[in-house]
């Protein structure tokens, strides 16, 4: 095997490529290029924080305290690691029941492994990769002469390609994160805005700083420290729906694609023809309901955000409903839907998906509360909170920045998120937090979750294979000699 100086000096003819942000997206853009048998280029990987591997929902900072990502380990897709072994080598082999998700550090940890095991196996066939932590990249440029950043001040030219896999760094100013443990103890009254997975992640962090779990399952208590309250006010009033399993959609996908033809055009037969059926199929009960209201009315008849619902009633009855459908070993709804939007944005009907996001046709927001996933884990101790008066919900309006600021005698959070910036098309003058990609570009590629154009999904691991696994195609191709420029995935490839 050459040594990193021999390859060094070979470099002159090789291509470069560089990557934007070292998180979940690039772990699995790494992996697919391991996976191609990716030889001879070079590779420079440019990260904002000091953090390489794990993005900015699984570092340590944003984890703390001990915080749930509402992944289970068959929920990740596949990495050179299993996370098995992985995990019976470094914690002692923990083990995880069927409906149980993973911490968010733990899933860090386990991503961040794996980056480094990419880099050193992708060395040892003559790649170069050149890691930059805290290299906070400001312009994105593609010229005749190849594609240039700029990062801190300074310009890095010649690549033959750039993979802009820039997360969510920078959220909106207010964010709980991370969460601060010592300034909640002993406080009288919380004021929660957002019914989000943020919130609910301020909500488990107060009640355990001031207050006890215990039990188990459906017979958990709170016993709070003293008597205080946490109210929680958003438009609809309710938390996402609950955690669903991810490993099996691959069998309503493939139903799905058989019955897909050209002349579904539209996003309205494309429901009807496809996602319906499927419903049919997998969950009759929830079909009979829903069979002739559209895609958007759908949604908000389960996710119960059509009329005014108590969140503490819902809680209860999607716990009921959950434990039912789990003992029949029957499917979710929540898996038809999210398997039934994922084949549209990685499918041959792109444009149309692109289509009707800009024309704001598309229910992001009712999207995010029925895809949301809250662990089992956080909804039954939401619902001993509920119990013990400790919390309560109202539907409101969400107060702007300056209004929450204005709140006395009390601890005020915002937990609304981070609503999307509108991208502009070639504007290139952008922060490396929200680095704007532009579709007519041949060589800069979209490949994290966070800078999708035509999003329908919500961000997450599966996504973040799903787009790198065809970034990592081109990039071959293009080292290859082919210069293709990012083409959606055939219905064959998804």
């Amino acid at each position: 095997m050459l040594s990193r100086m021999e390859m060094l000096a070979s470099v002159n003819e090789r291509p470069k490529i560089a990557v934007v942000g070292a998180g979940p997206a690039t772990v699995y853009l790494l992996y697919h290029l391991y996976q191609a048998r990716l030889t001879s280029v070079d590779i420079d990987i440019f990260e904002a924080s000091a953090y390489q591997g794990c993005g900015h929902a699984f570092n340590p900072e944003t984890s703390y305290p001990n915080l749930l990502s509402n992944l289970h380990p068959d929920d990740i897709p596949s990495l050179p690691l299993n996370y098995y072994e992985w995990n019976a080598a470094t914690v002692g082999g923990e083990s995880f029941p069927p409906h149980s998700v993973l911490s968010r550090s733990t899933v860090g940890r386990f991503l961040a492994a794996n980056f480094l095991w990419l880099i050193h196996e992708l060395e040892r066939r003559h790649v170069v990769i050149n890691v930059y932590p805290d290299h906070f990249v400001e312009k994105l440029c593609e010229s005749e002469n190849g594609c240039q950043l700029q990062a801190d001040g300074r310009w890095y030219v010649g690549y033959s390609a750039i993979v802009n896999n820039t997360g969510l760094i920078n959220p909106a100013e207010g964010t709980p994160y991370p969460l601060d443990v010592y300034r909640y103890i002993g406080q009288p009254r919380f004021t929660i805005f957002g019914s989000s997975l943020t919130a609910v992640d301020a909500i488990l962090t107060i009640a355990q700083a001031n207050g006890q779990f215990a039990g188990e399952a459906q017979d958990l208590i709170y016993r709070p420290n003293y008597t205080y309250n946490i109210e929680v006010v958003s438009p609809s009033g309710v938390f996402p729906n609950l955690w669903y399993p991810s490993s099996r959609q691959w069998q309503i996908t493939t139903m799905m694609k058989g019955r897909f033809t050209e002349e579904l055009s539209s996003f309205d037969s494309l429901y009807e023809a496809l996602c319906l059926p499927a419903l049919a199929c997998y969950c009759p009960d929830v079909y009979r309901q829903i069979a002739r209201m559209k895609f958007e009315t759908a949604l908000r008849f389960l996710t119960q955000t059509y009329t005014c619902c108590e969140a503490r009633r819902k809680l209860h009855c999607e716990l009921l409903a959950f434990d039912a459908i789990e003992s029949q070993g029957r499917f979710h709804w929540q898996e038809v839907i999210d398997a039934f939007l994922s084949l549209i944005e990685t499918s041959g009907l792109h444009l149309n998906a692109v289509s009707i996001r800009q024309n704001n046709r598309f229910p992001h927001a009712l999207t995010a509360k029925a895809l949301g996933a809250l662990p089992i884990e956080s909804a039954r101790k939401l619902l001993a909170l509920f119990v013990t008066g400790t919390l309560n919900t109202r539907q409101g309006s969400m107060a702007t920045s300056d209004a929450i600021k204005s709140y006395p005698h009390h601890v005020v959070m915002d937990c609304r998120g981070v609503k999307p910036e509108k991208r502009e098309q070639g504007n290139n003058k952008q922060s490396a937090h929200a680095v704007k990609f532009c579709e007519v570009t041949t060589r800069i590629f979209a490949g994290s979750p966070h800078q999708r154009t035509n999003a329908l999904t919500l961000p997450g691991l599966d996504t973040c294979n799903r787009l790198n696994r065809t970034i990592a195609k081109n990039l071959i191709d293009m080292t290859n000699g082919v210069n293709r420029a990012l083409s959606t995935i055939s219905l064959e490839g998804v």
